[in-house]
């Protein structure tokens, strides 16, 4: 699906935006090793980088004359499975897809502390031999003078039921982990739970966060996807129909009054990028299979 064009496809979206922090998901490294040892049992590591995602994007954000550096980065699943490779002596090869979660910031952005975390629930698959962890990351990052505490994290889908426990398991270690009343908490990702019927949204607001989607006030205003949906594009990325059914990339917010309890957050402005045809690349990719959410936020102080 053409990464490095893409790249450049997001690197402009971030340019229109310019936002404080960005949350990123699915930041991949995948290596190649040619002759496949896994096909016969072996363990040996694929080291040749064919991608990193990241570094094509953090290109691509400079070439905008962009600056933005990463302040947080956590290793999610590393998997490596064979494939079938005629070019190989064998006819298969090894291909390892490395996951990470990231957050970069604009360098007016001043970070005076971070955190990371796996969590201990995670999808195992037993009859291939690997478990797929994931995580978040977090930094308090200090913005126009103030602190917020801002974390990125990509929970389980479950699209399937049996799954549920593990996405809800996941947000509850999340939301234990990150906790505080010092800042004001504002947490993004791929959530997999769509806005406002599912099982781990409910938990999440259920806590106090506020959806800030269900705050924008940009909503009368659009002219396209008003429901903010952002899942998903064909796995090819090349469907020429939009087809977005469900909200699942969230910004949640959660602001403390100094007695405890919370306070109600201020005016938002969001809208979605990728969603729209012209917002494909130049030979007709989509910059992601989700669309991303850009939200403009107005925290009261307590």
């Amino acid at each position: 699906t053409n990464f490095p064009e893409r790249a450049q496809a997001l690197a402009k979206e971030i340019a229109w935006a310019k936002p404080h922090l960005i949350g990123i998901q699915e930041a991949w490294t995948i290596r190649m090793q040619l002759i496949s040892d896994s096909v016969a049992g072996g363990t040996e590591p694929a080291t040749k980088v064919v991608f990193n995602y990241l570094k094509l994007l953090r290109n691509a954000i400079a070439a905008q004359g962009l600056k933005y550096k990463v302040v947080a980065i956590i290793q999610d699943a590393d998997v490596e499975m064979p494939m079938l490779n005629l070019d190989s002596p064998t006819g298969f090869s090894d291909v390892r897809v490395t996951d990470h979660d990231v957050i970069m910031v604009r360098e007016d952005v001043e970070i005076v502390g971070k955190m990371k975390g796996n969590f201990v629930n995670r999808l195992m698959v037993p009859s291939i031999g690997i478990e797929v962890p994931r995580g978040y990351v977090a930094v308090d990052a200090k913005v126009n003078g103030r602190t917020y505490r801002f974390v990125n994290t990509h929970l389980e889908p479950a699209s399937i039921p049996d799954l549920i426990p593990l996405q809800l398991a996941q947000a509850q270690e999340l939301f234990a982990a990150v906790a505080t009343q010092k800042y004001p908490m504002i947490v993004v990702g791929d959530f997999n739970s769509p806005a406002k019927n599912g099982d781990t949204y409910k938990l999440i607001t259920s806590q106090g966060y506020i959806d800030t989607w269900r705050r924008n006030l940009l909503r009368p205003f659009l002219t396209y996807n008003k429901l903010g949906n952002t899942d998903s594009h064909d796995d090819d990325l090349r469907n020429t129909k939009v087809r977005l059914a469900n909200r699942i990339d969230l910004v949640f917010v959660q602001n403390h009054v100094s007695m405890g309890g919370y306070q109600d957050i201020g005016p938002v402005l969001a809208f979605v990028v990728g969603d729209e045809l012209q917002d494909r690349t130049p030979s007709g990719l989509w910059p992601s299979d989700h669309c991303g959410v850009v939200a403009k936020l107005w925290i009261p102080e307590n």
